[in-house]
């Protein structure tokens, strides 16, 4: 018996040991979270425009082609609840801030990210945003808790060389600008499968406070523009009844919130007819070039 119970104390040190290792190889891969975070502690009393939402607004503004200290604060699946925090963490600093860019389509994002299949990115927010929404103890303040993304980043960085869909030095995610749109990622049935995974969120939309209206608020107080933007989608994707009735839900309650908040400023590109299947990446996010584009016309449009 005590034989075998070394071994298995044994068997659960060498476990605890490898988990301690994985654990500091995917803490050392460089990753957008981190890279985000440094740049805002640098420059956030200097920055004049911020880009906030989903992946949405992550692949399809770049700061770079905008006048000014622009940054892309967006990010993968980043619900109104992180917009708001990130916002309001550094409101003390933000002292040149004159305008926030916001997709609208991040206005139905009013659910708990750690209710989500991505509840894995809540350890990001944890760990290289110091947001600190998380007892030390929980999952969220250790990568090994979600064992497969923190293997994905260690091999990505390690074995193949890559890192997690790393940004430039402006906050523009560059995964878009190295995997150029493909024709396999423009089909009916792509629009169909995102359409789903938009369909399935709509059961845990919160009824809770909304954060949205708090980064409003702070805005309108502050005399700060809130740019509300449909972003543009493939044709492809517009073409399926259930996006256009997506899409119009989407547009009715940007307009509810432009009529409550003088700050705001909405202009819908979704059905922009400037916009070709050789402007995305898939069904609904812009590649490097179709952001290019669609930068350097909101840069007009708002005088950016």
């Amino acid at each position: 018996m005590r034989k075998f119970l070394f071994r298995i104390l044994c068997f659960l040190v060498g476990v605890f040991l490898l988990l301690c290792v994985a654990e500091q190889a995917a803490r050392v891969c460089p990753n957008a979270y981190r890279n985000k975070e440094n740049w805002m502690e640098a420059n956030s009393d200097r920055v004049e425009t911020l880009v906030f939402g989903s992946s949405h607004a992550y692949a399809a503004i770049k700061p770079e082609l905008l006048s000014g200290c622009a940054f892309n604060l967006a990010n993968s699946n980043q619900t109104q609840r992180y917009d708001w925090l990130l916002l309001q963490r550094d409101t003390t600093s933000l002292a040149s801030l004159k305008a926030i860019i916001y997709p609208s389509s991040s206005l139905l994002m009013d659910y708990r990210l750690e209710d989500t299949s991505e509840w894995y990115r809540c350890i990001y927010y944890q760990l290289y945003n110091h947001l600190d929404e998380h007892s030390f103890l929980s999952k969220y303040a250790w990568e090994v808790a979600s064992i497969q993304t923190c293997c994905w980043k260690v091999q990505s960085l390690f074995i193949s060389g890559e890192s997690d869909r790393m940004c430039d030095e402006y906050g523009w995610c560059t995964y878009y600008q190295a995997h150029p749109s493909q024709k396999e990622n423009l089909t009916p049935t792509k629009a169909e499968e995102r359409i789903r995974k938009y369909e399935e969120r709509e059961g845990i939309h919160s009824s809770e406070e909304s954060f949205f209206d708090e980064m409003a608020g702070y805005c309108q107080r502050h005399g700060i523009r809130l740019l509300l933007l449909g972003t543009p989608v493939s044709p492809v994707f517009r073409s399926q009844a259930a996006v256009r009735e997506y899409l119009k839900t989407t547009d009715l309650k940007a307009q509810r919130e432009a009529a409550n908040y003088s700050c705001i400023e909405y202009q819908d590109y979704s059905f922009d007819p400037r916009f070709s299947d050789e402007d995305f990446f898939d069904v609904d996010h812009l590649n490097s070039s179709g952001a290019t584009k669609f930068t350097q016309i909101i840069s007009q449009d708002f005088g950016l």
